[in-house]
């Protein structure tokens, strides 16, 4: 109780702070998936150190996507590569 304080803007210094990290995913996205945003919402909380952390990824409207979109596995958890088999 007491610990946090909950601020909701879309504008100010809170958005200026994160819209770094914001733009960064978006690049990401574009990069890999070549997928661009026309609104990308999320939710960041900031520690007693300074850090802003992600929380989690609201909401989103695609703007330009290739059909299908392209997806790139980042890791191999839960996949089964026939090479690493020897099958």
């Amino acid at each position: 109780m007491g610990s946090c304080t909950i601020v909701n803007t879309s504008r100010g210094k809170y958005v200026e702070e994160t819209i770094v990290y914001i733009e960064n995913m978006i690049k990401y996205f574009w990069i890999h998936l070549k997928v661009s945003f026309q609104e990308f919402v999320a939710d960041f909380i900031k520690d007693e150190s300074g850090n802003w952390w992600l929380i989690n990824v609201k909401a989103f409207v695609l703007d330009q996507y290739p059909f299908p979109i392209i997806t790139k596995s980042i890791t191999n958890y839960g996949e089964c590569i026939p090479e690493l088999l020897n099958i």
